[in-house]
């Protein structure tokens, strides 16, 4: 299992560097964006999303997600994708700093498919509109920020595999 897990780690590294360093501005929109499609697609999944739920999900996260590359790509309005960025950021950071401690203390758990669909969105549509603003100031910036990430989710892989008796999150793990 481990094995498998490194190898498919080591190719998807090899892939994102090729595409972060050598697609042009459009490329690395679509790369990025099929990255997001797939977490689209697997929100559905953690939301336990029936076949309907899960059809508009996605067929509303890829139109907004077409909208979004568009405003990347409109090269002569710049401004526009970076007003609609800093909405998403804004709103990503009030879900984070206020709704989910509120969540967490509470216990909320929605029922709606409306609800968990736009949490959906306040965390995908964030995280790809930053990788994308992100790779246009300097690849390397954004190469300097993945490995973070990365190692944060390898470590808790091997704390949760070596320490863990008790899921923390028993839904998702």
């Amino acid at each position: 299992m481990l094995k498998s897990r490194i190898i498919s780690a080591l190719v998807m590294v090899l892939l994102l560097l090729a595409a972060l360093f050598y697609l042009p501005r459009w490329g690395w929109g679509a790369f990025t964006g099929i990255i997001a499609f797939a977490a689209f697609w697997e929100w559905c999944r953690l939301c336990d999303f029936s076949k309907t739920q899960a059809i508009v999900f996605v067929a509303l996260s890829v139109a907004m997600s077409l909208a979004l590359l568009g405003l990347y790509l409109w090269e002569s309005q710049p401004q526009w994708m970076q007003r609609v960025a800093w909405i998403l950021f804004v709103a990503a950071s009030g879900f984070w700093l206020v709704l989910v401690p509120l969540w967490l203390k509470f216990g909320w758990r929605p029922r709606l498919g409306a609800l968990n669909g736009a949490v959906g969105w306040l965390v995908i549509f964030p995280a790809w509109a930053a990788m994308l603003l992100i790779r246009d100031i300097s690849p390397w910036l954004l190469l300097s920020v993945m490995p973070i990430v990365w190692v944060a989710d390898i470590a808790a892989y091997f704390a949760g595999r070596r320490f863990g008796k008790t899921k923390l999150a028993p839904r998702v793990s």
